[in-house]
């Protein structure tokens, strides 16, 4: 068999006696560790198994089994005490980030709180003192000292909230030219302004009447197109409208001058659901407005300028 002939059927015979080998010691194994298959009929038909020779190996294997340890439990020995110690270290260390964190969460809301109260209080304080402004500007109109009004003002924006806008009243005391009514071009350009159908509150509709806020531009609104062309220019408009919105802004001056509560007024508005005739209803059952709309003489600027005001701090 070693002469190099027929070398394929010489390894194939190799073959079969490494595998019977390994056979017998499985046999073995099987019988020893799981006893309850010693009954199977191959380990009783076949003599091998019945042999003195194969049970002295048997034992041999038996004693091998309980004396032998598994390689892989001796690795999970010196592995497990490293793991031990990295979760803990791991434990402390995702301690003091969530420890850290929480305390992070706290003073960041603690910061945000401060701030949204000191903003509050900041606000609160600049409201009471451009409030207390307005009423003494009011005062100050009512008593007849017309010429501190311009001053209070500018004391006013300059102590006011920041970025805020120039007021009605400062900007009506600056220098401007005295317009002169014609019938020239001013009344074509003015014939092309049309009143809002229906205003949701009275400073809406003040404000509409002498051109504040919104409703500023460079005629001056309803009553600066009257002092610039006169009755001529209304002419395109609704007359129950415009006289109604006259008589209504009569009527608001006449309540602020007998010291009446504007908001009052704002609050018959909207009951009358904004209806400008309705509205008119109310107020002559009120007593503010005549049922034959008198034509009186022309409201002074200062009387303009309190209910500017008063609408200011009730708006």
């Amino acid at each position: 068999m070693n002469d190099g002939s027929n070398q394929i059927a010489v390894e194939v015979l190799k073959f079969f006696c490494k595998l019977n080998t390994i056979h017998i010691q499985d046999a073995a194994a099987m019988m020893i560790l799981h006893p309850e298959r010693c009954n199977h009929p191959m380990f009783k038909e076949v003599p091998a198994f019945q042999s003195e020779l194969f049970r002295q190996f048997k034992d041999a294997k038996q004693d091998s089994l309980i004396k032998e340890k598994s390689p892989l439990d001796a690795n999970l020995e010196a592995v497990l005490p490293g793991i031990s110690q990295w979760q803990s270290v791991n434990h402390q260390a995702l301690t003091g980030v969530r420890q850290t964190v929480d305390q992070l969460s706290t003073n960041v809301v603690a910061g945000f709180q401060k701030i949204a109260a000191d903003s509050k209080a900041q606000r609160e304080a600049s409201d009471r003192n451009l409030a207390s402004a307005f009423v003494n500007i009011a005062h100050k109109l009512l008593s007849g000292k017309e010429d501190t009004v311009v001053a209070e003002m500018r004391r006013v924006e300059v102590e006011g909230e920041g970025g805020c806008q120039p007021t009605a009243l400062a900007q009506q005391d600056a220098p401007q030219e005295a317009p002169v009514r014609n019938n020239g071009p001013n009344i074509e350009r003015c014939t092309s302004y049309q009143m809002v159908h229906k205003h949701k509150s009275l400073v809406s509709m003040w404000n509409e009447w002498h051109g504040l806020q919104d409703f500023e531009d460079k005629f001056g609104r309803i009553i600066g197109r009257n002092k610039l062309c006169g009755k001529k220019w209304r002419g395109h408009l609704n007359y129950q409208q415009c006289s109604r919105t006259s008589r209504v802004i009569k009527a608001i001056e006449k309540y602020s001058e007998e010291g009446g509560n504007l908001a009052d007024m704002d609050e018959w508005h909207r009951n009358a659901n904004c209806s400008l005739s309705n509205y008119v209803e109310v107020l002559q059952t009120k007593g503010l407005i005549p049922k034959k709309a008198a034509r009186g003489k022309v409201r002074t600027s200062s009387s303009c300028i309190i209910i500017v005001v008063a609408l200011f701090l009730i708006q």
